[in-house]
């Protein structure tokens, strides 16, 4: 029997989380091993390089997705014709991006020093660098295959390629650190994990989809590439400054402040990116879902699942960004003890913007599901300036919290109200101020939900290390919950999810 559309997301969802969760105890303990082995330095030129080349990453960059969104049509109208004829051209740009940016890359190798400092110092780093550059570049020629997987709303199967690798290469890279306490072989490592997913989803993509073995001679009209090509130029000016904005924060902090503060940065950053990746899990699983609704053009449905969905994205932010204002220096002092922690400015503003980005993140999904690229080809632009200049002079003046201060204040000033204005301009077609009623409601009682945790947590625990991280924990559990429960109970929101979880106990007890 064919599941429906509310069914495919769940278990989507469920492979992702029980993936990740794994993943993440796994990175956890790496972390802490290749801190304790290599030190901060490393550390931070770990966490510097990923930042940069996260810049050209196949899964991040807004064109293939752009490309990608023209399967939707043909996979939910099952036209196999059209299929083949969107595969093919977004398996050629995908190529042709591969190459492209794989050369881009091999120029920047020669001016390492323009993102490092003293980078001639360090052993084998332009080795390293084209390492994480060829990891970075690799999986732009199985993309294509990945993503008409993840369209036809079977991210479950990608979850689980992805899984297969990850674990095997954190194992590899955990087994060889202890050995030879080599970066240069930890890297290799990680790029032998990319490339058995390839491999995997490259064998998979066969099996699922049978033309694929064969030539495909199908090609789109001229029509459809012309409007394929306006959504990518919206897509890569929104996705290549949004990437500019999310790697300026540890250029900076290298460049700037040194690579020892980016080592001190790196465990809070690993945690934060740990969080950011359930979120984008959460997301890219309902992603095909929402697709599907604007494909067959059930906008009335669809706004109404986006509120269903912006109310447990904003349960998940309250609750971790209340638990880690309480938690996060406690949690860095056991899991790193050489490690230095930050004040609580520093942390509240990367509380902060995690918060922020992530409600961006989950109105971005929808948007660009909508396939409304071309009106937001300037935000990020503005955003990225914005940073640019004020986290520059951030750093001057306030260190690391001015850095990050300046993408808070470069968030307020653009994607905090412009993508949700072009979702209900473009999208629902109907007034924004009941998006703002709802989500400036959410980060209210948030607010408060952490200055009752603080004096609480304060006032009431007096332990260290763990007990004081169990302590605070079911303080926040308490606190957070209950005001949102008590706000909240009679809300629609609250009721589908209450009524979907309860028939799915139903169903399995019947």
């Amino acid at each position: 029997m064919e599941r429906t559309r509310t069914e495919k997301t769940i278990i989507n969802l469920t492979y992702a989380m029980l993936c990740q969760f794994i993943i993440f105890i796994l990175e956890f303990y790496m972390r802490k091993e290749f801190s304790s082995m290599l030190g901060e330095i490393y550390l931070g030129l770990d966490s510097t390089f990923s930042s940069v080349l996260i810049m050209i990453s196949a899964n991040n960059l807004g064109i293939v997705s752009a490309i990608a969104y023209s399967l939707y049509k043909p996979l939910a109208e099952s036209d196999e014709k059209q299929l083949k004829a969107a595969f093919k051209f977004l398996r050629n740009s995908c190529w042709v991006m591969g190459i492209l940016f794989g050369a881009v890359g091999i120029i920047f190798s020669y001016h390492l020093n323009l993102i490092l400092n003293n980078a001639d110092v360090i052993l084998d780093v332009k080795i390293i660098y084209l390492l994480y550059l060829i990891n970075a570049i690799l999986p732009y020629f199985f993309a294509h295959r990945r993503w008409l997987i993840l369209n036809d709303q079977r991210r479950y199967i990608v979850v689980l390629n992805s899984f297969i690798s990850t674990v095997l290469g954190l194992l590899a890279r955990l087994i060889f650190l202890k050995i030879y306490k080599s970066f240069l072989i930890f890297s290799i490592c990680m790029l032998s994990a990319t490339l058995i997913e390839g491999v995997i989803t490259f064998a998979v993509s066969n099996k699922l989809y049978p033309f694929l073995k064969y030539r495909i001679t199908e090609d789109l009209t001229k029509s459809e590439k012309k409007a394929i090509l306006k959504n990518v130029k919206g897509a890569t000016l929104n996705q290549a400054f949004g990437l500019v904005i999310h790697t300026t924060d540890s250029v900076y902090i290298s460049k700037i402040a040194g690579l020892i503060i980016a080592g001190i940065y790196a465990p809070y950053k690993f945690i934060i990116n740990a969080l950011k990746t359930i979120n984008w899990q959460f997301c890219e699983s309902i992603a095909a879902g929402f697709g599907n609704l604007a494909a067959v053009g059930d906008i009335k449905k669809l706004e109404k699942r986006f509120y269903d969905v912006l109310f447990i994205g904003n349960c998940f932010f309250s609750a971790v960004v209340c638990n880690l204002i309480v938690n996060f220096s406690p949690i860095i002092n056991i899991w790193m003890p050489k490690n230095h922690v930050f004040n609580n400015i520093v942390v509240a503003i990367i509380l902060f913007n995690f918060y922020l980005m992530g409600i961006h993140k989950i109105v971005k999904t929808i948007r660009d599901n909508m396939g409304i690229y071309w009106p937001a080809r300037y935000i990020t632009i503005c955003e990225a300036l914005i940073n640019l200049v004020i986290s520059y002079f951030g750093a001057k003046f306030y260190g690391i919290a001015g850095i990050l201060g300046g993408t808070t204040i470069s968030i307020l000033f653009t994607c905090f109200w412009w993508e949700p204005y072009l979702l209900y301009k473009y999208g629902f077609k109907t007034k924004l101020a009941v998006y703002f009623k709802k989500q400036l409601l959410y980060y209210a009682l948030t607010f408060v939900c952490c200055c009752i945790c603080v004096n609480l947590c304060k006032k009431l625990v007096t332990q260290a290390g763990g007990v004081k991280i169990f302590y605070n924990t079911l303080i926040v559990l308490v606190v957070q919950s209950s005001i949102f429960f008590f706000t909240f109970k009679n809300s629609e929101e609250y009721l589908f999810f209450k009524e979907l979880i309860c028939s799915k106990i139903w169903r399995r007890n019947d």
